[in-house]
């Protein structure tokens, strides 16, 4: 199915939740799974580029106390849909097609929307994707088949849980932002040489936020009884705000290592 929008065809694409990795990405991201080296004390927590970038925003629900939660799915103390960001600062990426990770409450809903825009929308691509109405934290990525992002280029993203059978306004979303950057040759010869701990290290340590957190993400996934893995995640979301979504699920936990 086709939908052009501005003269542009927009794919509207059914994805799989979680992390879809290629060997080759694997082979990037994660040169060996060996036995943690890197004292805990001695991680930087997240550093954030300077930005006038807005915050991170969520939305939908008729009155405050709905927003993030479908009207069936309201239930006391329950935690809304959130945004793995910064709440302040222009999230930043060096691939050109990121994974944006958010939590999700339970929900009876089916789907979640996925949808990603530069500010003219020249470039614009909306996928549909199916959910296991499980709560906890999933990646949702930028597919294959949409446009790459350009470097330099700022994108708006949005993730809005499907209510019915199909989008709404008042349906809860969140959104973020995005950049793709390149980098510099000796910080790319760093990340190519370095462990996996390490380079989670040295994309925190530059402030690029949607790669760190795919590391941190994988190698907890992967290394599940590694306590400094664990502890790399909680800390990286407390010092963006995110604590109370720190020791939630990682859903779809299968796709990790694909």
């Amino acid at each position: 199915m086709t939908i052009t929008h501005k003269n542009n065809p927009v794919k509207l694409a059914y994805l799989s939740l979680g992390i879809l990795l290629e060997l080759a990405s694997i082979a990037i991201l994660i040169p060996a799974f060996a036995q943690s080296t890197i004292d805990l004390d001695s991680k930087t927590s997240f550093k954030p580029p300077e930005s006038d970038a807005p915050e991170r925003t969520i939305g939908g629900g008729s009155r405050p106390s709905t927003i993030g939660l479908c009207p069936q799915d309201q239930k006391a103390m329950a935690k809304p849909l959130t945004a793995l960001l910064s709440a302040k600062e222009q999230a930043v990426t060096i691939v050109a097609r990121p994974t944006f990770f958010v939590y999700l409450p339970e929900t009876e809903a089916k789907q979640v929307s996925l949808t990603i825009a530069d500010a003219t929308e020249s470039y614009y691509y909306e996928a549909i994707v199916p959910i296991s109405q499980q709560s906890g934290v999933v990646g949702v990525d930028l597919p294959e088949d949409a446009p790459p992002l350009m470097v330099g280029e700022n994108y708006t993203w949005s993730v809005t849980i499907v209510c019915g059978n199909t989008k709404k306004p008042s349906d809860p979303y969140v959104s973020g932002n995005v950049k793709r950057i390149s980098l510099d040759d000796r910080l790319t010869e760093q990340l190519a040489t370095v462990s996996w701990q390490e380079k989670a290290s040295l994309y925190e340590a530059n402030g690029i936020w949607y790669d760190a957190l795919k590391v941190v993400a994988i190698w907890k996934e992967t290394q599940p009884n590694d306590i400094l893995a664990t502890a790399s995640w909680e800390k990286m979301l407390q010092s963006v705000g995110l604590g109370q979504i720190s020791q939630e699920t990682l859903v779809n936990s299968h796709n990790f290592a694909k």
